[in-house]
């Protein structure tokens, strides 16, 4: 199927996935930023159903969804061209065994973030970080220019 990509326009969905008091977020080689699970949602895919395609592909593992976290409507410049990132935030089931620690790309590894980490590791996006730090915290849309 095709991603929903046009013209620097991109429809994400995100896997946040807990494992006790830490976080599992994908690492890229070479970078210090960690970001979620996820990727494009296809043409026809709902996004619920592009988060768990996303996280097996990335985990080889079948999850189900908690909740809903939040939306992120996203600007941002990518190599020197300008973004439009919509992005859906899904707070994923626990895995019940351990996942394999590489995902489906040759240069990105799955780590597991502890809370005292997202406080000081740079979080794609930032307010991620502050949203898992501040348990109990409602929905919402957010828009962000960066």
């Amino acid at each position: 199927m095709e991603d929903i990509r046009l013209n620097g326009f991109t429809l994400r969905a995100a896997a946040v996935i807990p494992c006790g008091d830490a976080y599992l977020f994908v690492r890229e080689k070479g970078s210090e930023a960690f970001y979620t699970v996820g990727g494009a949602v296809h043409f026809g895919e709902s996004t619920e159903e592009a988060v768990i395609r996303e996280a097996f592909e990335e985990t080889g593992m079948m999850m189900q969804i908690q909740h809903l976290l939040f939306v992120q409507e996203r600007f941002y410049r990518y190599q020197n061209a300008e973004k439009h990132e919509l992005c859906f935030y899904y707070l994923m089931e626990t895995p019940e065994k351990p996942m394999r620690m590489k995902t489906d790309r040759e240069n990105e590894r799955l780590v597991y973030l502890s809370k005292e980490d997202l406080a000081v590791k740079k979080i794609i996006p930032a307010v991620l970080a502050d949203t898992l730090l501040a348990e109990g915290k409602p929905f919402f849309h957010l828009i962000t220019h960066e």
